[in-house]
């Protein structure tokens, strides 16, 4: 699959390219100065083009940090540090040199906690020697991690295959990097004496996700999932915020008429 999208994105490159030449060979050839509609296609082209290239080639590979402050409670009387990070899909494109970028952007930041939101993998068959800058991660009240969809695998096509001697593998590789994989777990991070609620769910598509029981309910509830679907059980739960990766930093949405899909 990775293939045919760098055909797909080559071709189109190549092919554009080549339309813009010909239209400015042809301007030159005939001395002559193009007209609107002409200069109209050759921008449309020229813009097509660097949109292209630069979604593909350039924007993966930029890093940014942004800050939120979010309220969890009418008065609230501790606030934690938290960054989150989510889909390094590690493999084709994105190597441990990508990966050790994001670890020093994160422990630059100096968090309270770090959470990792899932999809390691791309396809690796060996991720470990990929991952290992993870290993560098530390945070006063831990490192945790949740799996994502392409942690479980995926066949040719795209669709969800659980693979579990790999899922066990991307498990181990994370615990032994001290990212404590969570499994719809629920774990309570206590800060100068006062809590909160962690609580990492399994992949969704899976069917298996659910949110135990909290320990506390009184206390103010962070979920953490690989996507951001399981926020119809956390409204269920009467949890504070859902903290999750898997739209790669934003949805498809339409001028005027939002998401597709819902």
């Amino acid at each position: 699959m990775p293939g045919f999208f760098d055909f797909i994105i080559g071709s189109f490159l190549l092919l554009d390219g080549l339309a813009v030449a010909h239209i400015i060979r042809r301007a030159r050839q005939k001395r002559v100065r193009l007209s609107w509609p002409k200069k109209t296609l050759l921008a449309a082209f020229c813009f097509a083009w660097l949109v292209i290239f630069y979604g593909s080639f350039i924007e993966p590979w930029i890093i940014t940090v942004k800050h939120q402050n979010i309220e969890l409670s009418p008065s609230p009387q501790e606030s934690i540090k938290i960054a989150l990070v989510s889909d390094f899909h590690v493999g084709v494109y994105k190597k441990a040199s990508f990966v050790e970028r994001v670890v020093d952007k994160i422990m630059h930041e100096k968090p309270d906690i770090i959470l990792l939101a899932g999809d390691f993998v791309y396809y690796a068959d060996n991720p470990a020697p990929l991952l290992a800058p993870l290993g560098k991660l530390h945070a006063p009240y831990g490192v945790f991690s949740v799996l994502g969809n392409h942690d479980y695998g995926h066949d040719d096509s795209g669709e969800l295959i659980i693979d579990r001697a790999n899922v066990e593998n991307i498990k181990s590789i994370l615990n032994s990097l001290g990212a404590r994989v969570l499994v719809n777990e629920n774990v309570t991070i206590n800060k100068n004496n006062h809590s909160l609620n962690l609580i990492g769910t399994d992949e969704i598509l899976t069917g298996n996700a659910h949110i135990p029981a909290l320990h506390s309910p009184a206390i103010s509830t962070v979920i953490l999932s690989h996507s951001a679907d399981i926020v119809m059980q956390a409204a269920e739960r009467d949890a504070d915020i859902v903290l999750a990766g898997h739209t790669h930093a934003g949805q498809i949405r339409l001028p005027f008429l939002g998401p597709v899909p819902m």
